[in-house]
């Protein structure tokens, strides 16, 4: 099965995907598990969408996530290209024997994951800083009802973007 992806209101709705003032580097975009990753268009914040398919800088990350029950797959490292970052995540959703219903990729970027303690409540973010995408899964997560949202894990690719 390839990877596509599709940009949708309810995904929309659950998630969080780009800021577009943020940084005019920052790109993302959302994968389900249909078709090929190569028809991806995703976000583009500065709007020209002519940025390389392949890095020779290690610029790109993702998330990948099932709803019920909640479980988050992040890449641990950044990769030099958004097909890398989604395979490597993909691969660790069947790694840990989950079906996962989205990976969302990002260039110079950050991810994060907020939850309540017995996961009945989440929230799923990709925005241009860690602040940003810190701020925006805990309110998912409270948007949501949670109580006691706490994050779980954020990842920034570069890892510069971490300091």
């Amino acid at each position: 099965m390839k990877p596509i992806l599709l940009m949708t209101a309810l995904v929309m709705s659950v998630i969080s995907v780009g800021s577009a003032q943020a940084s005019e580097d920052f790109q993302s975009g959302v994968v389900t598990p249909n078709q090929p990753i190569g028809e991806a268009s995703g976000t583009d914040a500065d709007g020209g969408g002519d940025h390389p398919k392949t890095s020779d800088k290690l610029i790109y990350g993702a998330i990948g996530f099932k709803k019920d029950p909640f479980f988050v797959s992040f890449t641990r490292k950044p990769l030099s290209s958004k097909e890398a970052a989604v395979e490597v995540t993909w691969n660790d959703c069947k790694k840990n024997r989950v079906e996962c219903d989205e990976v969302i990729w990002f260039q110079y970027g950050c991810s994060a994951a907020a939850m309540t303690p017995w996961a009945s409540h989440y929230g799923v973010s990709v925005k241009a800083t860690p602040s940003e995408a810190r701020q925006d899964a805990l309110k998912q997560c409270e948007d949501q009802g949670g109580k006691g949202c706490k994050l779980r894990e954020i990842f920034c690719a570069p890892e510069e973007l971490n300091k």
